[in-house]
């Protein structure tokens, strides 16, 4: 049975750097995928071997975006991938949540894979 996991990692950044790397595909291709178009709220994802489309679902401005895979054969339908972005009402720093979906057993790897994206993010951004 596939469960939703939820990542946070503190990123030492503004919202305003942050946000756009997470929604837009100009900001998304540095550090996420080496290509991302983005045509009626479908983004297309290339990696070298790959390429896969996800639609928007919804977008609150500087604070969150939600995306769904659009493919039937590898994703479920209830299933989505987010990211937040909030700010530490204690410490002020800048925290981004990533909300995704996996089995149990390929926990470690779906963890492995957003740690690996977002020190890629982190090295992007400088934080």
């Amino acid at each position: 049975m596939r469960k939703q996991y939820i990542l946070e990692y503190s990123i030492n950044s503004s919202m305003n750097i942050l946000f756009p790397r997470l929604s837009t595909p100009i900001g998304l291709v540095e550090w996420f995928a080496d290509d991302v178009t983005l045509v009626d709220d479908v983004f297309t994802f290339r990696w070298a071997t790959q390429e896969q489309k996800a639609k928007v679902l919804g977008v609150k401005d500087m604070q969150s975006v939600r995306f769904q895979w659009i493919d039937p054969d590898l994703y479920y339908a209830s299933e989505f991938f987010e990211f937040k972005v909030m700010k530490d009402d204690l410490t002020h720093d800048v925290v981004l949540i990533v909300t995704d979906f996996t089995d149990e057993a390929g926990f470690d790897d779906l963890k492995e894979l957003w740690d690996t994206q977002v020190n890629m993010l982190k090295r992007v951004i400088g934080a």
